[in-house]
Formats: structure tokens, C-alpha cells, sequence
């Protein structure tokens, strides 16, 4: 081969070789300039839940692959769970890293291990903004607090109660062992020997609730304070079907209704006399009816025309006085009165079902008495009085008397208990072995009048406490505690109301005038007050420092010194 190939092969290789290496140079220069596409970034899963008591939360996040830089993303809280410590502690939003070189990270939330009964409640968490990386597919996660309380128990806060009929409504307390955070509810029933639709009470079956977040409801009973004399009655309420709770072992209740009419303060009475007088009145005649007592006293009630508007029931039932040197009855009329005859009568009306009390027109009762039933009393001051129930008293009618026909004649737009008394007359100044048997019977209501007034004057004499007309008849012969009735009950309540350092009550139930013949937490307070008044004579004989409440026989002894016994 000559020279000249050589050299002219050589110079091809080489100026070959050349762009190899310089094509080679181009193309690693322009892979280097190639960015690699960014990792995924998203949860590892979609869901997951656990028990309130588990904590923290730990929710993890997941980086396709490793990089040289910090990956990020943002992240926003809603759900049905509440934030700020209630159920959970984390901010509403916030910033996840997964630093560089690493493929995951969590996101941990403390989960609050409440005691509330409550639904399953959810944290739900939403992905946004990554930063050197991109959103993977699991861009939300859910997470489930399971709710690991049980359910409260609900019962009745006691399992009785009682009040007098004038007090309304009856409020009967419902409660459940804890707060829940669903509204507790429970079904309840009433029976009873009290009739309800208005008679005795205004309350049907129905559903008792217990809002979230509380602990106690009451179911409200509006009491009918009636005007006839009956025994205590009862309106029993039973519990059941409770929802978002169970039922505890106090599920029945039974209030009794305290009967506070005219028998609450005549000790004995009863309905006595010939069957009750009834008749019907119109709206456009009026009616009247009468009745004849088995002592002799003829009372009538006449409504006339254009006072009714229904067809009304109009009815007279006596009720028996009770007989004795120091009757109840007696001693609740004015001093140096008397009733006369042998019954109280309870005039009524009743026009569909409703009871009338008041009329716009006056309406007229007439009483016809015997001579032998005013023996021993000035029949110039006899007059009819009615029971006034708001203040325990009698009070006095505008009354027409006909001495000639032993008649009484009275108008009046209101209905309650009527009663006929009289002034004691003087005394018969003739040795007793001298008198007619109408002048005994008037020397002993003297007597009985005389008795009264002295027993007055003793009390007064004995401790500045005036012997209440509520206390007549009456000597604490049986120890009293909270929850007790009787009459007694009664004498001692306005015994306390004598003083305003021990009174129960400044108003309504249980204050001056409007005693009951219940033991109530206001008259328990207000014994408290009283033995701590009379310390010496009543706690320290027995080695007490302090008040009980409980009337025992120390008390006792001090509430009858009182009352002159």
C-alpha cells in the first residue's frame, strides 16, 4: 500500500473516533440534564379505628420512594368526632414530613377516653399541597373511635311521694347513673287509685327524656285540687322500653295525692246525713235542690235562670262533725262559736264534667234549723260561714235569719264546705240539779267554749305561743319523722309558723295558713330550728348538741307544755 492510503486511512479512523467520543460526550451530558419524576405521596391506608381508650391515633403515611430531599403535605381534620380535647387533641390542620432518604411518616392524634355513653365517632383527615412529591390514590383517611362505654341505668330518684292536692304540679324526678351523650329516654305508664282526665290529675302515658350531657328529668303531673272529701289517693307511675340506657331497680313511683278538704280538719269525718241532695239546672230555668239531714237541718241551692251556661249538676252531701268534749271541728270555729247541728255540708256543682266554683251572679243556700240544735247558744248571732282553704279559717256569710221559721238565708258566688254557727249564750244561772235537758246542753257548750279560750291564755302564759285552731284536739302522743301524715303533722307545722325563727315557710305551701298534714325536708328544717331554740329543754336533756329534725320525746314534751298539756 503507498504512503498516501496510510495517511488518508489514519486521518478517517481518527476524525471517526473523534465523533464517537464526542457524540458519546453529547449524549451523557444531555441524560444528566433529565430531572426524574417526583415520588407518590398518600396513606398507607384508607380506613382504620380502635377503642377511645387507645391513644394516640397513629396514621401513617407513605413515599413511593426515597429521595434526597424532605417530602410534605398538608392535612385538614373534620368527622363527626369534636376536636380541642372533647374527643380528640390535634390542630384542625397541620404539615406531615417524610424527611429525606425516608418512605413514611404518622400523623398521631390523642384520642380522649371520655366516660360518656356515645356513638362511634369518626376523625376524617384530607391530604393537600404536597411538596416534592404528588398525591398518591389514598388522599383521605377515615379513623373510627369506637365508643367502649356502656350504656347508664335510669330510674326514679325515690320510689314515693306525696303532697296535699293544693300543691300542682307533682314533679317526679327521673335519673340515670351518668351523663350521656345521647338523649336517654324511657316510656312511662300511670295507674293508681286517683282518677286522671281532670278529675284528680291532668297527665297521660307518654315519654320522659333526659337530654345529652345531663343527668336528671322530671315528669310533671298537674294535680286537680277538688273540693270534695275523699280518702288519699295514688297515681302510680311504672317505667319501661328505655332507650341509649337500662332500667335500674327503682322503675315504679307512687305519689299520693294528700286530700286537703274539710275532713283534713275535722278529725272523724265522714259523709253521713240522708243520701246527698242532687238535681240538674239549666241555663235558661236555673234548678235548685234540697236535703234533709237526719238531725233535722233542711239546706237548699238554688241557682236561678240566666246564671248557667251548660246543663250543670247541682248536689248537697253533709259531713258528719265529730262529737267529743274537744272536737277538731269544734275548736276550728272562731272562739265562743259553736256549729250548729251535727254536720258540715259540702255544696258542689258540676257542668260537663267540669267542677264550678264561682258563678257571676250570686246563687242562694238556705238552712233550716231546729230549736234544739242552738240549746245553749244566742240565736241572734247565728250565721252560715264557709271553709276558706287558702288561709284554714272560717269565715262569716252575709246571712238573713228568720228567728220565726228558724231559717238562714245566704247568697254567695263561690262553692266550698258551709257550715251554721252560733255565739254561746250566757250562762244559765240555776244549779244544775235544776235544769231542763236544753239547759244542760247549753251550759255544757258554754263549758266547751270557756275550756277553749282557757287553754289559749295557758299556752300564752306557758311560752308566748298561742294555741293555733289547727291544734285543738290535739297532744303529741307518737314520735314524727319526714314522710309521716296526720293531723298532728299538721299542729306542728303551725306551731313553728308561731315564730319567724322557726317558721317553715315564709309563702305558699307549708307557710302561715297554708299547713299540711305532711312531714316534709321544709318542716324537717324548721323542728332543726326549733330544738336548737329550745337547746336546753329539748337536746341537752338527751345528750344532743345539735338539732335532728326528728320529733321524739323530748320535743314532744315541749310542743304539748306549749299547748297547755
Amino acid at each position: 500500500m503507498s504512503q498516501n492510503k496510510k495517511i488518508f486511512i489514519k486521518t478517517i479512523v481518527s476524525f471517526v473516533g473523534t465523533g464517537l467520543v464526542a457524540f458519546a460526550l453529547l449524549f451523557f451530558a444531555g441524560v444528566s440534564t433529565v430531572k426524574a419524576a417526583n415520588p407518590t405521596i398518600q396513606f398507607t391506608a384508607a380506613t382504620s379505628s380502635a377503642a377511645e381508650s387507645a391513644t394516640p391515633a397513629s396514621l401513617g403515611l407513605t413515599l413511593s420512594v426515597a429521595t434526597g430531599s424532605d417530602a410534605t403535605v398538608d392535612y385538614a381534620l373534620t368527622g363527626t368526632a369534636t376536636g380541642g380535647g372533647v374527643d380528640y387533641t390535634k390542630t384542625a390542620t397541620g404539615t406531615a414530613t417524610i424527611t429525606a432518604g425516608n418512605t413514611t411518616t404518622t400523623i398521631d392524634i390523642i384520642i380522649v377516653n371520655d366516660t360518656l355513653d356515645e356513638n362511634d365517632e369518626t376523625i376524617i383527615l384530607t391530604l393537600s399541597n404536597p411538596a416534592n412529591s404528588t398525591l398518591g390514590a389514598n388522599t383521605v383517611h377515615t379513623y373510627t373511635i369506637t365508643d367502649n362505654d356502656t350504656a347508664p341505668t335510669i330510674h326514679f330518684t325515690a320510689a314515693t311521694s306525696s303532697a296535699a292536692e293544693n300543691v300542682t304540679p307533682a314533679s317526679v324526678e327521673l335519673v340515670s347513673s351518668a351523663a350521656s351523650g345521647l338523649t336517654v329516654s324511657v316510656d312511662y305508664a300511670l295507674t293508681g287509685t286517683a282518677t286522671g282526665g281532670g278529675i284528680d290529675y291532668t297527665l297521660n302515658a307518654g315519654t320522659a327524656t333526659i337530654t345529652a350531657g345531663n343527668t336528671t328529668t322530671t315528669i310533671e303531673i298537674v294535680i286537680v285540687d277538688d273540693v270534695p272529701d275523699e280518702d288519699n289517693e295514688t297515681i302510680i307511675l311504672t317505667i319501661s322500653n328505655p332507650t341509649n340506657a337500662t332500667l335500674a331497680t327503682n322503675t315504679v313511683h307512687t305519689y299520693t295525692i294528700i286530700d286537703d278538704d274539710i275532713s283534713a280538719y275535722i278529725a272523724g269525718g265522714t259523709s253521713g246525713g240522708s243520701t246527698p241532695g242532687e238535681a240538674t239546672a239549666t241555663p235558661s230555668a236555673g234548678g235548685e235542690t234540697t236535703i234533709t239531714t237526719t238531725d233535722g237541718t233542711i239546706v237548699s241551692f238554688e241557682v236561678p235562670a240566666n246564671v248557667l251556661t251548660d246543663n250543670t249538676v247541682l248536689t248537697i252531701t253533709p259531713v258528719v262533725k265529730t262529737t267529743g268534749s274537744i272536737s277538731t271541728a269544734v275548736i276550728a270555729v272562731p272562739v265562743g262559736k259553736l256549729i250548729v247541728g251535727s254536720f258540715i255540708y259540702n255544696v258542689n256543682a258540676v257542668a260537663e264534667e267540669t267542677t264550678v266554683k264561682t258563678f257571676g251572679q250570686p246563687v242562694t243556700l238556705t238552712f233550716t234549723y231546729t230549736d234544739s240544735q242552738i240549746a245553749g247558744l244566742n240565736e241572734s248571732s247565728i250565721k252560715a260561714y264557709y271553709w276558706d282553704t287558702a288561709t284554714s279559717k272560717w269565715i262569716a256569710l252575709t246571712t238573713t235569719v228568720n228567728i220565726a221559721t228558724n231559717t238562714l238565708t245566704v247568697p254567695t258566688t263561690h262553692l266550698t264546705y258551709f257550715a251554721i254557727m252560733g255565739e254561746v249564750a250566757a250562762s244559765v244561772a240555776k244549779p244544775v240539779s235544776q235544769m231542763t235537758i236544753v239547759e244542760l246542753q247549753a251550759e255544757i257548750a258554754r263549758i266547751t267554749a270557756l275550756i277553749t279560750g282557757l287553754q289559749v291564755q295557758m299556752a300564752q302564759f306557758q311560752g308566748g305561743v298561742t294555741i293555733p285552731s289547727l291544734c285543738a284536739g290535739i297532744a303529741f302522743s307518737r314520735n314524727l319523722s319526714q314522710e309521716m301524715i296526720g293531723n298532728d303533722v299538721k299542729c306542728l307545722q303551725s306551731i313553728l309558723n308561731q315564730s319567724a325563727d322557726t317558721q317553715i315557710a315564709v309563702s305558699g305551701v307549708g307557710s302561715s295558713g297554708n299547713e299540711t298534714n305532711y312531714f316534709g325536708a321544709l318542716t324537717k328544717a324548721a323542728v332543726i330550728k326549733f330544738q336548737g331554740k329550745y337547746k336546753t329543754e329539748i337536746l341537752t336533756p338527751v345528750g344532743l348538741s345539735a338539732g335532728t329534725g326528728f320529733v321524739g320525746s323530748s320535743t314532744r314534751a315541749k310542743l304539748n307544755a306549749l299547748l297547755g298539756k
